[in-house]
């Protein structure tokens, strides 16, 4: 599994569900902005993600899918945090 692949099925993984909506480039890009502090555009995660024959690809990098990943993981854990002090 490549790169984009990786990528891919972290996006998928974060939406949509139930109460979610779709989870579009630019919030993707957006998320990798807030984890890293460093820029990243709508086009960057397009040119990811498109056919490697289109003249546009670039390999997604490593670290966007770590940061992807660790975006998940905050996500997640605030959620779980949101839950328990519903449930007390």
């Amino acid at each position: 599994m490549d790169n984009s692949e990786r990528f891919l099925e972290i996006i998928a993984q974060l939406g949509p569900t139930k109460g979610r909506k779709k989870v579009t480039h630019a919030k993707v890009a957006t998320l990798l902005t807030a984890v890293t502090g460093r820029p990243c555009s709508e086009r960057a995660i397009r040119s990811w993600l498109t056919d490697p024959e289109n003249k546009s690809y670039r390999p997604c990098p490593d670290w966007a899918v770590a940061a992807l990943a660790r975006a998940k993981g905050y996500m997640q854990k605030y959620v779980d945090e949101r839950r328990q002090q519903q449930g007390d």
